[in-house]
């Protein structure tokens, strides 16, 4: 799981040193013949999530099987679920997309990361200065997110940041603390937003009316140079598959891409 996806291999280990995650569900192994696999459900961030995978696929035959599992889980925690797979699982990115009971929603995701060695900060323009996140900035941050980030929304009328502000702020703040959460402000004026949590690069944007202009670089460059500085690992993100163009712009600026994940949604299930 770790050669797949970093972030979910530390949560099937629970998530050492994190308060997000809420406990066990069901973690289950698969072994027949050449073939195995792990079913792993638990409650992380207020909610079920799901990690299933198997080597080198789900094996035909067992598809009911894998389907009572997650009815199981479901039933312990009926509010909405989020699914993590490999995305070579052809036979059960099928199931996930089409044969499970429930609408499912849902993307492929790549992670790209740098390597370890020394990068210096960007150098900033007399114009530009990073500041620390405060509440003072909230209304703005969440408005420049929502409209830099609509186009990866399920629906992108929907302003997801400015719906869930009070929830942002409190999390933001907290990174602030850390000095992981940043503006880029340019004469009074939120130019970009970057946040990472530990060596990952979580959310990063620049106000549409400043893009072009290099600054997705500096919020890129600035964020790997405080990684590297505070010896956290090797500075990390993920990229939408639907993203070409962020993912292009990650390729150039010196990230390779080091692993590959499905994702699915499945809304909460229906009160009886």
């Amino acid at each position: 799981m770790a050669a797949v996806d970093r972030g979910e291999r530390w949560i099937f280990d629970g998530a050492p040193g994190s308060a997000d995650f809420g406990g066990q569900v069901i973690k289950q192994y698969f072994i027949r013949g050449d073939t195995w696999g792990v079913f792993h459900a638990c409650l992380f961030r207020g909610h079920l999530r799901l990690q299933i995978g198997f080597s080198p696929d789900l094996p035909a035959g067992e598809e009911d099987g894998l389907i009572g599992l997650i009815r199981q889980a479901r039933c312990q925690a009926p509010g909405p679920a989020s699914l993590w797979y490999p995305p070579e699982n052809s036979r059960l990115d099928r199931l996930i997309r089409h044969d499970l009971p429930w609408p499912v929603h849902g993307h492929k995701t790549h992670e790209l990361a740098f390597d370890t060695r020394p990068a210096l900060p960007p150098v900033l323009t007399p114009d530009l200065a990073f500041v620390s996140y405060d509440s003072t900035w909230l209304e703005a941050v969440c408005r420049l997110l929502d409209q830099a980030l609509s186009h990866t929304f399920a629906d992108p009328e929907d302003a997801l940041f400015s719906r869930d502000k009070e929830k942002h702020d409190a999390e933001w703040l907290d990174l602030a603390q850390a000095g992981a959460c940043r503006l880029l402000v340019g004469k009074g004026v939120l130019a970009g937003f970057v946040a990472r949590k530990g060596a990952e690069i979580d959310l990063m944007a620049v106000a549409p009316d400043r893009q072009g202009r290099g600054l997705g670089r500096i919020l890129l460059q600035q964020a790997r140079a405080d990684i590297l500085r505070e010896q956290a690992g090797e500075p990390h993100l993920y990229c939408l598959d639907s993203n070409t163009g962020a993912l292009r712009f990650y390729l150039r600026e010196g990230m390779r891409v080091t692993g590959h994940s499905g994702y699915a949604w499945l809304d909460a299930l229906p009160e009886t």
